[in-house]
């Protein structure tokens, strides 16, 4: 039975306390699954570590992990993965998802009955995908990487594609996705999850930034490029947005 069946989650946060509150709330009421929850702050400056310290640190089933500075996205999520063991399921959520009832043990029966699904994820896209019915379960399968927010990998994808590229400081979770179908797997939404699930408006000044439209404009391998180039300076030049418009040029076409 799904139920039995524990699943390993790794939830990034950082300077998001007001999401973080939310996502948590829901989270604890709303996965009904065996789990284990790393949440990785990165370097917090907002109050989210004393909130995890008092009201999170303790509870059963959940294990924090404090990073003096942001290391980004894939090298946080690895920091939980690394400790999931041999778990049937990995998954990355990030901290301003609201999760619906029983998300988990629906993400769960898909990776069960379609043994051809890598990830399966929560459809936050502004369109949606043709489904397919497969051994009587409904999925929107895409034929490109799905969106990261809410990912599960099952563990015979795991096994072949591996953790999250840490070279990339954003956006790894689509780079996975690119390894997932280049070793034969599907990657998939659930049809009905995204009509309950909603994100939490809650980010950091400067990082309200529209990176998937960019990366959609001018390639996955120039806008890795680029990020990765931006993530060296963005320290020095205060994070204006006008970067990523004034300079992507300097890192030619796919």
């Amino acid at each position: 039975m799904a139920k039995k069946k524990t699943i390993s989650i790794s939830l990034v946060t950082r300077n998001r306390l007001k999401a973080l509150k939310q996502m948590l709330e829901h989270f604890f009421k709303n996965t009904t699954v065996s789990y284990e929850l790393f949440i990785i702050d990165n370097g917090s400056t907002d109050g989210t570590v004393d909130f995890l310290k008092k009201e999170v640190e303790g509870m059963p089933n959940v294990t924090i992990i404090y990073n003096e500075k942001n290391y980004g996205i894939a090298y946080a999520v690895n920091q939980g993965w690394y400790r999931a063991m041999r778990k049937e399921y990995l998954v990355k959520v990030d901290d301003n998802v609201i999760l619906p009832p029983n998300w988990a043990e629906e993400m769960i029966k898909i990776c069960d009955r379609i043994p051809e699904v890598g990830c399966v994820g929560i459809n936050f896209e502004d369109i949606s995908y043709p489904e397919i019915e497969v051994n009587r379960c409904l999925v929107q399968k895409k034929e490109t990487p799905i969106e990261d927010k809410c990912l599960m990998v099952a563990r015979r994808a795991f096994d072949k594609v591996g953790y999250l590229n840490e070279s990339l400081f954003g956006y790894a979770g689509e780079e996975l996705g690119w390894r997932v179908i280049n070793v034969g797997f599907w990657n998939v939404y659930h049809p009905d999850l995204h009509l309950q699930a909603k994100i939490v408006e809650d980010s950091e000044p400067g990082e309200s930034l529209e990176i998937k439209k960019f990366v959609d404009h001018t390639g996955f391998r120039v806008a890795m490029k680029f990020l990765n180039y931006y993530r060296e300076v963005s320290e020095q030049l205060g994070k204006p947005e006008t970067l990523y418009i004034a300079h992507v040029e300097d890192f030619g076409s796919d």
